[in-house]
């Protein structure tokens, strides 16, 4: 580990470690070539590659979450037409 910056942000320089623990071996991270995977408590949490990730278990939010999927619609127009298309009907 070359340096590391704590305060509300985490910086690490460089990681020469394949897992990070908080010293009990239940809560670590576990980093290979092609992946980084968080464990807390023995469980997997978060799984990340270079092709995206995945949340284990059960999450929660403190704030509405939501998803929109350009692949499922037809017909998209910026808003402003739309806005001007019903302000002038």
């Amino acid at each position: 580990l070359d340096f590391v910056h704590l305060g509300s942000r985490l910086s690490v320089g460089s990681i020469k470690a394949t897992t990070v623990s908080d010293g009990t071996g239940t809560t670590y991270a576990k980093f290979t070539t092609a992946s980084v995977e968080l464990y807390a408590g023995s469980q997997r949490g978060l799984s990340v590659t270079s092709n995206g990730g995945m949340l284990h278990g059960a999450w929660s939010s403190e704030a509405t979450v939501t998803t929109s999927d350009r692949r499922l619609k037809r017909n998209i127009e910026p808003l402003y037409r739309t806005i001007a298309a019903r302000a002038n009907s």
